[in-house]
């Protein structure tokens, strides 16, 4: 698996992310799993090649909270609101928005109205924030272990279904119990149940 090829916006990514991450390899790992994802559930999704690189933007910053917050608690929403702080270059206000909403979701409560954030969104808007914080979050329980496990994923879709397969390197018990946790965004914005078989050797 790799992350989407570099760009601009990517690399200012990384400048941004370097003093803040404190655990690179799992945000990369998520990264790739996210974009693997966003590529074979494309059908589904139908989002186009800017929301792709917004959501390895949002994959790779969903962490950055954890810098002011050691505890780990509202980590998801420290990262939304250091994403808002930066000043992007490479990123319009409504894209900074976005972003920092996937970034946001990656965890704990699902988008609702009750969210001001999420309220001030048009209904396009919403749907993005929903479909790429689906992706997110299961691609986030994928690397639960943040021990990179995950080799490889792919994906059969069926008109109310979806099977994820994937290669690790070892029994990866920590991922399956967080992916199924974690699916519930995806279920919900979908309206498609997803189940996840994993091999490993």
């Amino acid at each position: 698996m790799k992350l989407p090829p570099p760009d601009a916006l990517l690399h200012e990514v990384r400048i941004f992310i370097k003093d803040l991450e404190t655990h690179p390899g799992h945000v990369v790992q998520v990264a790739k799993l996210a974009d693997r994802l966003f590529v074979l559930l494309k059908p589904l999704h139908g989002l186009g090649a800017r929301d792709r690189r917004l959501l390895a933007a949002a994959a790779l910053m969903h962490d950055i909270g954890w810098s002011v917050s050691p505890s780990g608690k509202a980590h998801h929403k420290h990262s939304a609101r250091l994403i808002r702080q930066n000043p992007w270059v490479n990123l319009t206000a409504a894209e900074i928005d976005l972003v920092a909403q996937v970034a946001r979701y990656h965890r704990r409560k699902l988008p609702t109205p009750k969210h001001k954030p999420f309220a001030r969104l048009d209904r396009t808007s919403r749907r993005r924030v929903c479909a790429l914080a689906a992706l997110l979050r299961i691609a986030d329980a994928l690397d639960r272990s943040q021990s990179s496990l995950i080799r490889d994923i792919g994906a059969t879709l069926l008109p109310e279904s979806v099977r994820i397969t994937a290669l690790a390197r070892k029994p990866a018990r920590d991922e399956e119990y967080a992916f199924l946790k974690k699916r519930d965004l995806f279920v919900e914005h979908f309206e498609s149940s997803i189940e996840l078989h994993i091999k490993h050797r």
